[in-house]
């Protein structure tokens, strides 16, 4: 049983396994038990010094019901020490032995199994020769129980004052760096220089409260609850908004992965507070800025989360791509002559051997790239990706993490790109880009609806949607001339550009042609009810050549105020012919105020529904490559 429990001891490195040790002693209790475990404790193998704090604590455990524990063990050290002392001279083969003995003394020391005369005698040996081997065991006395014996009430004075004498033998004497640096270090950690308390910034408890919410409620699930709570608020008050601002534009306080809920909140609080969240976006374009124009090493792990943080704005339309954009190009042009940067060049902002840009510019990829794979923002990526790669050669060797980064960034926006192997293969690239962009210059739209928010997007979609009108034209105007069975009457109107109101005249001619009109309509087109009149009145239902040439007589006839007003078309058909008539209307008949209403109605509510489908849309994809990545 004893074999078996000194077997265990050299596994036993935690408290549980070592006080279960003592207990399993206890009842293995003899004096023949002791004497076996106490030259067991002694020839602890000299590489392993850390079960000597265990052991330490296995024999003052049993130390106050077993004494002789103790004092043999203690007794054997001590004269391990004297003979330690007269070998002196031999350093190098000692060196481990001496190491394990005075780690075992000092931490019996303060577990008080040694008495103190007999540590603080050994320290004064130790100071009396105070050179060689001496200096190394002072240095780990005073590492491993100087601060309890100087703490201690029985053994203050007496240490005191030999770390005074040391102190001033150490001015005297000359040491080599290594001793120095031991001397002084030990001393320290013992007696450590009184310095003022750590002041923590005092906080109001609503700037407390705000903390909280986002450092450690905000998650996936509570965003909901946050944002509320952070609604409650008083946004009258310029202390919580400042307090706000604060937290919103420091991402890299909160973990990594909360970012986007962090984007998420600044998306919703701008239907209520715009000025806030453009505050905000602001701020975080400032910091990339800034970090760009100082390149301090200790705020890199702030500037990764501040272009993360500008990735995830983008993908809650907080902000437009062309702002993306600009930071991708700055983050690899800034600081370098003329905007291009050379090959091994040093600059002074991004030297050659510094890799944190292209870190930079592979999380800002990872974050919004798959964003750009459509029109010209697919077309502007890859350009930028192409100007990239000369960026990247232009660099010493990559390190392994940087690559195997770039590789994953590049996968993951552009699957089939294939990367330039060498810096010639990659400048040949962008001197062909430049040399389009000069020959072929700005792609349509390219400069405008898409890169400027949601507005501009519309008017990209309205200008696609007249150059589709045109085409429809032509098909259009081809169709007039196919039969037609039944009779139709069309209406149209048009609004001219100033409103002179009704006139006699305008009233007389408008009953004469109405009169006109109706003796040559059949009578199977008088059969038109009601909701279908008005349904066609809209002026959608009149063919796009006939639209087309109204445009042109309008314009023509624009000179003529007095035939100025809501111009109506209306089309007669009669078996495969087909006529066209202009009837102006003044603008202030209910005929035209009614027909000049439902245009506007329609058209705010083809916005409205425009606007709600576009919202929708883009928050389920970003939802969507969120939950993907």
């Amino acid at each position: 049983m004893l074999t078996a429990l000194l077997a265990r001891l050299s596994d036993a490195t935690n408290r549980a396994m070592i006080d279960q040790a003592a207990i399993d002693f206890a009842f293995l209790n003899t004096k023949a038990a002791r004497k076996r475990l106490v030259k067991f404790l002694s020839q602890v193998p000299k590489n392993r010094t850390d079960l000597l704090p265990h052991y330490s604590r296995l024999v003052a455990t049993l130390n106050k019901y077993m004494p002789d524990i103790g004092t043999e063990l203690v007794s054997i050290l001590d004269e391990e020490f004297r003979y330690l002392q007269r070998k002196k001279n031999v350093v190098k083969e000692l060196s481990e032995v001496r190491l394990k003995n005075i780690m075992f003394l000092s931490n019996l020391t303060k577990f008080r199994v040694v008495p103190a005369h007999v540590i603080l005698h050994m320290f004064k040996v130790c100071l009396d020769d105070f050179s060689g081997t001496n200096v190394d065991n002072i240095a780990l006395l005073l590492e491993n129980c100087g601060r309890f014996l100087l703490r201690s009430d029985d053994t203050r004075e007496r240490f005191a004052t030999m770390l005074e004498l040391m102190r001033r033998k150490q001015s005297m004497q000359h040491f080599d760096q290594r001793q120095t640096l031991l001397l002084e270090n030990a001393y320290y950690q013992c007696n450590p220089p009184e310095r003022a308390p750590i002041r923590v910034k005092e906080r109001t408890p609503m700037e407390l409260f705000i903390r909280h919410l986002i450092y450690d409620v905000l998650t996936k699930r509570t965003i909901d609850k946050v944002l509320k709570l952070i609604r409650k608020l008083d946004w009258a008050d310029p202390a919580v908004v400042r307090a706000l601002h604060k937290v919103f534009t420091k991402p890299w306080k909160m973990k990594y992965g909360s970012i986007s809920f962090l984007a998420m909140l600044v998306y919703d609080l701008q239907r209520y507070h715009l000025e806030f969240s453009i505050g905000v976006v602001d701020q975080v374009l400032e910091d990339v800025r800034r970090g760009l124009e100082h390149n301090i090493y200790k705020l890199n792990q702030q500037r990764v989360a501040t272009v993360k943080y500008l990735g995830e704005m983008y993908i809650y339309r907080l902000l437009s791509s062309s702002i993306v954009f600009d930071t991708l190009w700055s983050l690899v042009t800034f600081g370098h002559p003329e905007g291009r940067p050379l090959p091994r060049q040093p600059c002074p902002l991004d030297m050659p051997d510094d890799f944190f840009r292209i870190r930079l510019v592979c999380v800002l990829l990872d974050t919004c790239g798959m964003c750009f794979d459509r029109g010209t923002q697919r077309k502007k990526l890859d350009n930028f990706l192409t100007f990239f790669q000369y960026y990247v050669h232009c660099k010493e060797p990559l390190p392994m993490d940087v690559d195997f980064m770039l590789s994953d960034s590049m996968e993951a926006v552009r699957p089939k790109l294939t990367f330039a192997k060498s810096l010639e293969e990659a400048a040949v690239a962008v001197d062909e880009m430049i040399n389009n962009a000069f020959q072929t210059g700005p792609a349509d739209g390219e400069d405008s609806g898409e890169d400027s928010g949601d507005e501009e997007e519309e008017g990209l979609d309205e200008d696609k949607e007249e150059k589709e009108d045109k085409e429809e034209d032509e098909e259009d105007t081809d169709a007039l001339d196919s039969p037609v069975n039944d009779d139709h009457v069309v209406f149209s109107g048009s609004t001219s550009h100033e409103n002179l109101g009704p006139s006699e005249e305008a009233d007389a001619e408008f009953a004469k042609e109405l009169a006109k009109m109706v003796m040559d309509t059949s009578a199977e087109s008088r059969k038109v009810d009601k909701k279908t009149a008005l349904a066609l009145w809209d002026s959608a239902v009149l063919p796009q050549g006939l639209r087309r040439k109204k445009g042109e007589e309008a314009d023509g006839e624009g000179a003529a105020p007095e035939e100025e007003g809501m111009k109506f078309t209306v089309i007669t058909r009669r078996g495969n012919k087909q006529q066209t008539r202009q009837l102006a209307v003044p603008t202030e008949s209910p005929l035209a105020v009614y027909t000049r209403t439902a245009q506007m109605q329609d058209k705010v509510e083809q916005q409205h529904l425009k606007r709600l489908v576009l919202d929708y849309e883009q928050r389920e994809e970003a939802e969507e490559w969120k939950g993907a990545w």
